[in-house]
């Protein structure tokens, strides 16, 4: 969707601050609630979901919140949505039918719920791939009004394929836990093609496309 996280190529936000000295965390409540991340929401939330989310923001508090209030709009609105807790619930702090409190997790138990987060979203499909390294290729002219990893300032651009990374998950229908994945290409764009003649002759952008991103050129 076109939205305001999709902010690259365009002007007027100002120079970019580059943060020299990596800081995880600039607060305690921001690393419990990266932890926190791990162990709640709706089964049907998804990588992609929790992206798609976060794009629902109402512009002025996505771009006057920080990163990690941005995560939990996202995991809150997932569960209201799914019907874990009500809007009086979250306001109140209290839960409307009393209930016994969640067994503990061991350790293993943590650990395996974390490597379940990081599983990969590569996938076996009969198809065969469409396009192949070395071949020149376009971008869709338009965007979805859902989840899109394709960003608009790459869309009805040309570049060519310099590599093939086999099937994935499609993170358009991911939103909906749908995996329906296709073969997945990184896309070599000539700066000059995305940026226009201002930027520099010699520079690339490269950008992984899912086949539904591409036409033939």
């Amino acid at each position: 969707m076109d939205g305001i996280h999709d902010l690259g190529g365009k002007q007027g936000f100002g120079t970019v601050k580059q943060q020299r000295d990596f800081i995880a965390f600039e607060t305690s409540w921001e690393a419990r609630m990266w932890a926190l991340s791990f162990f709640v929401g709706s089964p049907d939330l998804t990588t992609d979901r929790f992206r798609h989310l976060i794009e629902l923001l109402d512009p002025v508090d996505y771009l006057t919140h920080n990163y990690f209030d941005k995560w939990y709009f996202s995991i809150v609105t997932d569960m209201v949505e799914s019907g874990i807790f009500s809007d009086e619930e979250l306001k109140s702090g209290r839960a409307s039918v009393s209930a016994p409190p969640p067994a503990s997790l061991s350790l293993a138990g943590v650990l395996e719920t974390v490597r379940g987060y990081s599983r990969s979203a590569k996938r076996e499909i009969d198809d065969a791939p469409i396009y192949s390294v070395g071949q020149i290729v376009r971008t869709q002219k338009y965007g979805i009004s859902g989840h899109t990893r394709l960003p608009a300032y790459a869309r009805n651009r040309q570049g060519d394929v310099i590599a093939y990374h086999g099937s994935h998950v499609l993170p358009d229908t991911n939103v909906n836990n749908v995996e329906a994945p296709q073969h997945l290409y990184t896309i070599r764009f000539a700066a000059q093609e995305l940026w226009g003649p201002d930027a520099a002759q010699n520079d690339f952008i490269n950008i992984d496309a899912w086949e539904s991103y591409l036409v033939r050129a």
